[in-house]
Parts: C-alpha cells; sequence; structure tokens
C-alpha cells in the first residue's frame, strides 16, 4: 500500500507542474527534475515510497477486513484492490509518455479510456449487480456499494489534478479536444456517486415498506387487553428489525464513506423513516378506544435510542426532543399528544442518549 501512496504523491507532484505550465508560471528547475526522475522509477514495479508513503496504510480492527486507506487532498479513502490496481496503471501510462513523448496524445486519450472503463464497469457490476452473474455473488451488499463509492469518489478528487497534469502534455489542439472528455468523465462520475448513494437509500426504504405492511397488526396484538395504561416492556418484532438494519447499516456505513457522504444517507433514510412511522402511529393512535399508546410509545423510543428517525412523547417529554435536534417537526394528534421526529445523527449526538432515561407519563 506505501508504494500506491507514493505513485499517488508523485501524480499529484507532477500535475501541480502540469497546472503551472497551463497558467504559464514558472518551474524551479529542480522541481522538473525530481518529477521526471520519479516518474521512470516507478516504470520498474513501484517500489519506490515517498515521504508521505509511509502512514497510509491505516491498521485494521480486530475481527474486521482490512482495507487500505489512500490519503488524497486531504481525505481518506478506502480501496479496494482494483482500484489500487487503476492507479497503477495511470501512473505506469505517464511513464510511457516520458519513455515515447512522440506518442503523447495517443497515451494520454488512451489512459482516460481507461478511467472512463473503470468508472463504467464499476457501475454494471456493483450498481447494476452484474457481479451476481460475473463472481457468483448471491447480493449486492451495501458494504460493497459503499466500497464502490469510495472508488469512484477517489478518482473524481483525482481527476481535477491528473487532468491539468495530462493536459500540459499535448499540443493546444489536441487540448482542446480532451478537455471536453475530462469535463464529461468527471460528471459521470458526480452522477454514479450520487446513484450508489440513491441505492442505499432505496434499500432502506424497500425494508421500511415491507416493515410498515406488517407493523399495525403487531401494534394491536400486542396491547395491553382492556386498558391503555398497561405496561410494555419491549417493542415489536418489526421495530425491533428496523433498528437492528439501521444499525448494521450505520456500522458499515460510518468507517467508509466521507462524513458528508454519511450525513446525505442517513439524512434522507431518516426523513423517510419518521414520515412512514409518523403516518401509522398517527393513524393507530386516531381509533377511538384503541389502547395502543403504550406500544406505540415503547415502539418510537426504541427507535430514538438506536439512533432513528422518530419518538412518541407526551407534553413532558417534548422540552427533550426539541433539543434533541435542529430538524424537528411536532405533529398534534388527539388529546395534545405529541410526536416529536429528530433526524438521525449518524455520527454520533449525545442529545440522543436523554431517550435511555425518559420515562412515561
Amino acid at each position: 500500500m506505501c508504494c500506491i501512496q507514493a505513485i499517488v504523491d508523485r501524480l499529484l507532484v507532477r500535475c501541480a507542474e502540469g497546472a503551472a505550465l497551463l497558467e504559464g508560471r514558472e518551474l524551479p528547475a529542480s522541481s522538473s527534475n525530481h518529477i521526471t526522475s520519479s516518474t521512470r522509477g516507478s516504470s520498474g514495479g513501484g517500489s519506490r515510497k515517498s515521504a508521505g508513503g509511509d502512514a497510509a496504510a491505516a491498521p485494521s480492527t480486530p475481527g474486521e477486513e482490512h482495507q487500505p486507506v489512500l490519503h488524497l487532498c486531504g481525505k481518506s479513502f478506502h480501496l479496494v484492490n482494483s482500484a489500487l490496481m487503476l492507479l497503477k496503471m495511470v501512473d505506469e501510462y505517464l511513464a510511457l509518455h516520458d519513455l515515447m513523448p512522440q506518442f503523447g496524445a495517443e497515451i494520454i486519450h488512451r489512459q482516460l479510456e481507461l478511467l472512463k472503463l473503470f468508472n463504467s464497469q464499476t457501475a454494471a457490476l456493483v450498481l447494476g449487480a452484474g457481479a451476481m452473474r460475473t463472481a457468483g455473488l448471491r447480493s449486492i451488499s451495501a458494504k460493497q456499494l459503499a466500497l464502490s463509492c469510495q472508488a469512484i469518489a477517489m478518482l473524481s478528487t483525482l481527476l481535477q489534478p491528473l487532468r491539468a497534469g495530462c493536459l500540459a502534455l499535448v499540443t493546444q489542439p489536441r487540448r482542446a479536444l480532451l478537455m471536453p472528455e475530462y469535463d464529461r468523465l468527471l460528471q459521470d462520475l458526480t452522477i454514479h456517486i450520487d446513484e450508489v448513494h440513491s441505492k442505499l437509500v432505496d434499500i432502506m426504504r424497500d425494508r421500511l415498506a415491507a416493515a410498515m405492511q406488517a407493523l399495525p397488526g403487531e401494534v394491536r396484538a400486542a396491547a395491553p387487553s382492556g386498558s391503555s395504561s398497561g405496561s410494555v416492556s419491549a417493542p415489536t418484532p418489526t421495530i425491533a428489525l428496523l433498528t437492528k438494519q439501521l444499525g448494521t447499516l450505520r456500522t458499515v456505513l460510518v468507517p467508509l464513506l466521507l462524513r458528508e457522504e454519511v450525513e446525505f444517507v442517513f439524512g434522507a433514510v431518516s426523513r423517510s423513516y419518521s414520515d412512514a412511522l409518523s403516518d401509522t402511529f398517527e393513524t393507530l393512535l386516531s381509533e377511538p378506544n384503541s389502547g395502543w399508546e403504550p406500544v406505540v410509545q415503547i415502539n418510537a423510543l426504541t427507535m430514538l435510542e438506536v439512533g432513528g428517525a422518530c419518538v412518541f412523547v407526551s407534553p413532558t417529554y417534548r422540552a427533550v426532543c426539541l433539543g434533541g435536534s435542529a430538524h424537528v417537526c411536532l405533529c398534534c394528534l388527539q388529546e395534545k399528544r405529541q410526536l416529536a421526529l429528530c433526524l438521525w445523527q449518524p455520527l454520533g449526538c449525545a442529545r440522543l442518549s436523554v431517550a435511555k432515561n425518559l420515562r412515561h407519563s
């Protein structure tokens, strides 16, 4: 992994040179000589190490698969072997240009086609579930989606400096032809990342839709007989399953995706869960003489404790829930009961822990 980090470090320095050349800025001769010799050295197997490569591989925790971590432009990316191989091939294309500069335009064009192929094949195998046929997978997991997203996000981050470094190696006429190709690739990568995020949200929405069909019957069956003030100690099986699925998704995504990606995915998931659960709970509580309030309350408190989407509260809990999130919506139900919808903070919000201290009014 250290040699891959060294390759990326060399690429970034060389690309910075290319950007300076395109902008007409003066470059130190020592910098140019360093890049040329480093790039040629990489063609011998990439065994050289840069100063920034020693800390490239983050240690894995016991019981977890080790995923190499690449540091690029201030971000950390967890990459699979195919993405690491792509980076080495990109470096080898530039090394080939140093050996045969007369074929520079063709080499840069082939390198660009390689990046397009990686993007399209990743989409076909993961988003399009092609790996289920070619690799014999039974399903495409959330972790596989997250790792593919990391690879594409890495490529999107690298593309801007790589574009400047490569365009500096070709003549002005070819540069004018290649620039739109890089722009289209960047747009395709952005769309790909958005589609992976949407797929992760859709997976949870599908599970939610199935759960909402079973939830009303479970609430009615679990309600204390004869009175609404009976004691209910455990959530219904559907809510227990939803909280487990949310916890599993958080465990998978938080270590892999960038913070803003996690916030986007769980923000969309939370809104969907809040809408569906609030509608279901409101319908149940609006039925006359239902006696289902204790079951609804324990289900909602369970969702909040795990970092879920909603919590059923009496007026006593209102101030606590309003302080739990900046994204709060209060829906007034019959007899002045309140349903507070709190956006899940997947990266850890200490205020959500107050749910463990709530007591029925």
